[in-house]
C-alpha cells in the first residue's frame, strides 16, 4: 500500500505506539516508511491523536530525562497533535470494543479514543486493529510492502 493511498480520505489518525518509537527514534529498520509518512502527515496537516496508552508504553524503555521529556513533549504538545485522556465514555467503549472484538485492553482503548474523537484511521504495526470493521488500521508492515 502506499502512503498517499493510505492517507487518502484522512483527516485525524489516531498515532499508535510502535509507529511512534519508531519515528521518533528514527528506527533503521522502518526509517524508509516512517519519513515520508510523517512528511505527509503533516503536509496534509492530517491531526495526529494521541493517548495516556502511547505516552505510557512509549516512555517504558525510555532511561534518560531528555528522552522522556522529548516523547512526553512530541505526544502531548507538538503542532497538530491532539493528546486524548481516558474518560468515561472511552472505558464504556473500551469495555465493548473488547468484547466484540477480543481485543487487549490497551487496544480497546486505543480504539476506543480513536472512534470517540473521530479518527478516521489508526497507525500502527499490530494486526489485531484488522479486526475493528469500524475503524480502518494502517499497518507499518502494509506500508513497507511494495
Amino acid at each position: 500500500m502506499t502512503i498517499d493511498r493510505a492517507l487518502r480520505d484522512t483527516s485525524r489518525i489516531l498515532l499508535d505506539t510502535a509507529p511512534a518509537i519508531y519515528y521518533i527514534e528514527g528506527d533503521f529498520k522502518y526509517r524508509s516508511c516512517t519519513e515520508p509518512l510523517f512528511r505527509e502527515i503533516v503536509n496534509r496537516k492530517i491531526a495526529i491523536v494521541t493517548t495516556p496508552i502511547t505516552l505510557a508504553e512509549c516512555l517504558v524503555g525510555a532511561q534518560d530525562h531528555q528522552i522522556v521529556k522529548f516523547y512526553t513533549e512530541f505526544l502531548t504538545t507538538s503542532a497538530n497533535t491532539e493528546f486524548i485522556d481516558i474518560t468515561l465514555t472511552v472505558a464504556v467503549r473500551s469495555a465493548q470494543m473488547r468484547q466484540q472484538y477480543n481485543l487487549r485492553l490497551a487496544d480497546a482503548i486505543q480504539a476506543s479514543v480513536a472512534f470517540v474523537s473521530h479518527c478516521d484511521a489508526i497507525l500502527t504495526k499490530d494486526p489485531m486493529f484488522k479486526r475493528i470493521p469500524i475503524m480502518p488500521a494502517i499497518l507499518r508492515d502494509e506500508l513497507l510492502s511494495p
